[in-house]
This record gives C-alpha cells, structure tokens and sequence, in this order.
C-alpha cells in the first residue's frame, strides 16, 4: 500500500512474518514452528487442492502423520500480517 503525503512517497507494509519450519520435508508429519515475534500466531493447514484440512491452530507444532503423504501449505497469520509456507510430507 503506498501513500502520499506531503510530495513523499512511503509504504505502509505490514510487519514481515519472521518463522522458521523444521524439519521440512519432514519424514513423521510432525513439523514445528519457531518465531522472532512475541505476538500470537494462527495457522491454518491446507492441502495441495486448497482445501483447508486444519482450521485455526494456535500451537506451534503441526501434525500431518495422519494426513496423506505430499504437499500441504501452512498459512501463518499473527496480528495484520500473514505468510505462507510450504510444507512436505514425504
């Protein structure tokens, strides 16, 4: 989003998400989810499809072991800003 005022250009981004995943791909399922931010985060999971398979997960550990072998995406959401990552479940 850009504004102008004053004949100065500026941006107005939100906050960059700062997250690690480890391990990825993850051979169990099991991948977790470090930050920088203090802020609390949600994390929504969906498949390859774009089907949301886990709804509104606050820990930072996410299990797929029971979900299918492949390629899922992790949308992470914390305040005004959002990310997303892409997980493998080999």
């Amino acid at each position: 989003k850009i504004q102008e005022g004053n004949g100065i250009l500026s941006s107005t981004e939100p906050d960059q998400l700062n997250f690690n995943v480890y391990p990825n791909p993850s051979n169990t399922g099991i991948f977790t989810l470090s930050n920088s931010l203090s802020k609390e985060m949600n994390i929504e999971i969906y498949d390859i499809s774009g089907r949301l398979v886990i709804p509104n997960k606050t820990s930072k550990t996410i299990d797929l072991s029971s979900f299918s072998k492949g390629i899922y995406f992790a949308k992470v959401i914390s305040g005004n800003s959002s990310q997303t990552i892409k997980l493998v479940h080999e």
